[in-house]
């Protein structure tokens, strides 16, 4: 709760709210890949009107041009916790070319006129690089330095979740970079944050049931450094 400042003759006003800097899940996308990305922001003010949190994008000028949804604390939605002041969406963004999504989160607070507005964020829209393994079923992009982002189909009906390792040889040794839960509701992408300029890289998934059962190892999939976008 925001303490009440004392104004000219003694007159005691409450301060401003504060509208925290939005999170993102994703700081790039490939151009023409579709990518839903969870933003979140905190709000801690008691005077917060909760249906009003916005999630805005703005143009180069820094007009507001798009309203792409309301942000929620009830705990659906990709919301993590109910009522924990952490405001969340989730905004499946499609852009075709290289560019930069400008996003700031905007709410309404009772007694004042004007929304108070977050700090500005950014998400690089990064050309697009995809590569596929042999059967079209286990696919990258190379964001550079924003990481390689993995999409897949045709798991088993099964499938948990995902496990997918990587390589800078197609024999080995192989890291894991992540487990991800197979849920109907979320896109099926994931995205590994290493560097993708630094060499060529190779991954490999398996589809692993609730039990631990491999249930489908996809082919290798190449993702040479050269994929970095410029």
């Amino acid at each position: 709760r925001q303490p009440p400042t004392v104004g000219p003759a003694g007159v005691t006003t409450q301060a401003v709210p504060v509208v925290g800097t939005p999170t993102l899940d994703h700081t790039a996308i490939a151009a023409g890949v579709p990518t839903t990305v969870t933003i979140t922001s905190q709000i801690t003010d008691p005077r917060l009107i909760p249906a009003s949190v916005f999630l805005q994008r703005l143009a180069a000028s820094g007009q507001v041009t798009t309203i792409l949804g309301t942000l929620h604390d009830d705990g659906l939605n990709g919301d993590a916790v109910a009522g924990d002041k952490t405001f969340t969406i989730q905004a499946m963004l499609t852009e075709s070319v290289q560019s930069n999504v400008r996003l700031q989160v905007s709410a309404g607070f009772t007694g004042l006129l004007k929304r108070i507005i977050s700090d500005l964020v950014t998400i690089q829209v990064q050309p697009s690089l995809t590569v596929t393994n042999a059967p079209d079923d286990f696919w990258a992009t190379n964001l550079g330095d924003g990481g390689i982002m993995f999409f897949w189909a045709n798991l088993p009906d099964a499938t948990d979740h995902v496990s997918i390792y990587r390589a800078t040889s197609s024999k080995g040794p192989w890291t894991k970079a992540g487990d991800y839960l197979i849920d109907p509701d979320i896109p099926t992408h994931a995205i590994d944050p290493i560097d993708g300029a630094l060499s060529d890289l190779y991954y490999r998934m398996d589809a692993i049931s609730s039990s631990g059962t491999v249930l489908k190892r996809f082919d290798i999939l190449y993702v040479p450094k050269e994929a970095e976008p410029t």
